[in-house]
């Protein structure tokens, strides 16, 4: 007869707080169907706290998975023992049962859950205007300090960019002017009356192998810097486009 009483007990529990629902995250919720149509499904927990879930947000094949359950297991029905004399019966401890119960108990979800949590709402929870006044205050800090961010990466990005054109303009122009070793007669020329003799072209045309070599080294550095930027955002989480130029400046 114990035996029994405690198989049944068991099942009720279960079967009133054991319903899981694995949403697309991962996250995994428990509790009791009160209500379910084409848009959402209301679960109540052991404490009476009704959650709302969306059911985009539901992976129904893991949730069907998870609730499939085994037929339960016959319990052999004990023989019939001697009866006990009063005097030695033990006074019965309701132990076993109430740990059961015990995981069974729900979790209290808080404000800090739901705003971790988008998918999940709790039906007939209330805020007040004081309690609205100071989330929407928080809300605006955080977007004003996202926008100083972002601000901030978005300038070290074009500070970047615009040495990496910089100096790829000025070793195009001096590279073409210095992989000329026989100058043609425009280039002779400076100028509508200057003509320019063979050695004045010749020491022109190193200088300009020098400034290209410059710029060589400048664009080989800036873009080593621009790389380290954004490998920098990545691993701080960084939005890629914080740090990409042409996203910025369109």
């Amino acid at each position: 007869m114990k035996l029994r009483i405690l198989f049944l007990l068991l099942l009720s529990a279960s079967t009133c707080f054991g319903y899981d629902v694995v949403l697309k995250n991962g996250k995994i919720l428990s509790g009791a169907v009160v209500k379910e149509n084409q848009e959402m499904i209301i679960l109540q927990d052991s404490e009476g706290i009704q959650l709302q879930l969306r059911q985009n947000q539901i992976d129904w094949d893991k949730t069907k998975e998870r609730n499939k359950k085994a037929e339960p297991a016959a319990i052999p029905i004990e023989e019939a023992k001697p009866v006990i004399e009063p005097q030695k019966a033990e006074v019965e401890k309701p132990q076993k049962v109430e740990v059961e119960k015990s995981k069974t108990k729900g979790r209290v979800y808080t404000k800090e859950d739901l705003e971790k949590m988008p998918e999940l709402s709790i039906v007939g929870t209330k805020e007040s205007a004081e309690e609205a006044a100071r989330r929407n205050e928080r809300h605006n800090e955080k977007m004003a300090q996202q926008a100083e961010d972002e601000a901030a990466w978005n300038d070290e990005a074009l500070r970047i960019d615009d040495q990496i054109q910089q100096a790829k303009e000025s070793y195009e122009y001096n590279k073409s002017f210095c992989d000329k070793v026989v100058p043609d007669y425009s280039d002779l020329r400076d100028g509508g009356y200057v003509i320019r003799t063979v050695e004045q072209y010749e020491e022109e045309r190193r200088w300009a192998c020098g400034v290209a070599d410059d710029a060589a080294r400048d664009l080989k550095k800036a873009e080593a810097e621009m790389e380290a930027l954004q490998e920098d955002a990545r691993k701080k989480g960084i939005p890629p486009g914080w740090v990409d130029p042409d996203r910025i400046r369109n």
